[in-house]
């Protein structure tokens, strides 16, 4: 019965040893998860904030491209002040913006160099000023470059969405770590549980190797009582025997001696 329970107790230690084994491997996998799940999160976040940058720049070259079409449609004169007009008037034509997007683009990148200015001596401006009216040019044309207040507001921006980023890997570092000494513990404790079950098992095991060996050698002193009964019974009975042919011995010669005297 001891034997059996030290089984079932090696037993119950090995199952535990594989589940705390499985354990192990699954909050292995869940960190691994939780790692992957804020790293697509993050990634996210940066695509939308770049999608959200990438519309703020292309609203502000839109409405650059508006106030300047719009003023020149205010401002024109002639031919060429209705053609701007319906300029403005058709903005909202996907092909006319790109054009006109791609032209300041092009116009900024060769302001070292201007184009040729033809001036109407005939066409004045309102404010009576002896500059003509020119086609569009790198000097007339606004160049779609931020203010300094909205670079800035966009710098801030920037940094605080950078800020806040931080702060939440921070947190999930923090928090990371905090779960991994909160299961490093457990495992502590875990490991402590087992080594004490090993060692009751232990000393069921060595109280089970004393009863064996106890009762072995109960076995062993109850046999060799046995073997001496037995070897004493034995030369009790040779030496009956011996007693017994004496006996007989003598018998037979006083017989013989009576026989003598009977015949003398």
């Amino acid at each position: 019965m001891t034997q059996k329970a030290f089984i079932e107790s090696l037993l119950d230690l090995f199952e535990q040893e594989t589940e705390d084994m499985i354990d192990a491997i699954e909050e292995s996998r869940m960190e691994l998860r939780g790692t992957m799940l804020d790293f697509e999160d993050e990634t996210e976040q940066l695509r939308a904030e770049s999608r959200m940058l990438e519309q703020q720049r292309l609203d502000y070259e839109k409405n650059a491209v508006d106030r300047y079409l719009e003023k020149k449609g205010r401002k024109g004169q002639g031919s060429r002040a209705s053609s701007r007009v319906s300029i403005v008037n058709e903005r909202d034509d996907a092909r006319s913006r790109a054009a006109v997007v791609d032209y300041i683009r092009k116009k900024k990148d060769r302001s070292g160099s201007s184009l040729s200015v033809h001036s109407n001596p005939n066409v004045r401006s309102p404010s009576s000023n002896d500059r003509p009216v020119s086609v569009i040019s790198s000097r007339s044309l606004p160049t779609p470059v931020m203010s300094q207040k909205t670079i800035e507001e966009e710098t801030d921006l920037i940094m605080k969405n950078m800020t806040h980023a931080d702060n939440q890997m921070a947190y999930q570092r923090h928090r990371h770590a905090e779960m991994l000494e909160k299961r490093r513990q457990e495992r502590a404790v875990k490991k402590k549980s087992t080594e004490e079950k090993a060692l009751e098992l232990l000393e069921k095991a060595l109280q089970v190797d004393k009863q064996l060996a106890a009762k072995k050698e109960m076995q062993n002193r109850k046999l060799q009582e046995r073997l001496d009964e037995m070897k004493k019974k034995k030369e009790r009975d040779m030496a009956a025997s011996r007693a017994m042919s004496r006996v007989e011995d003598d018998f037979g010669h006083t017989n013989e001696a009576f026989e003598d005297l009977e015949r003398y």
